[in-house]
């Protein structure tokens, strides 16, 4: 957080939080696909079939929240321009 605010308050807490929230996200749908994959592959099959069925709609979620959040650059509050860089 140093990097992008000098100090951390409840905007930036939020933030942090919404953000940890996604990754979790993301990575617990990669982890089930994973394991919902034939045991008798071999891990790195199971990696490649995993990352091939899922990983498309992985980057279209982050491609898409990004969009989502893309406006917020033009914004003149500064909760909502703390939530945009916190999202890069």
């Amino acid at each position: 957080l140093t990097w992008i605010l000098s100090e951390l308050n409840s905007i930036t807490s939020i933030n942090l939080v919404m953000a940890i929230g996604l990754v979790v996200d993301y990575s617990a749908h990669v982890v089930h696909n994973f394991t919902v994959q034939d045991p008798a592959l071999s891990r790195n099959d199971r990696t490649i079939n995993t990352l091939s069925e899922i990983g498309p709609s992985i980057l279209l979620g982050i491609t898409t929240t990004f969009l989502g959040i893309l406006p917020l650059v033009f914004a003149k509050s500064e909760v909502f321009r703390i939530f945009f860089e916190m999202f890069l």
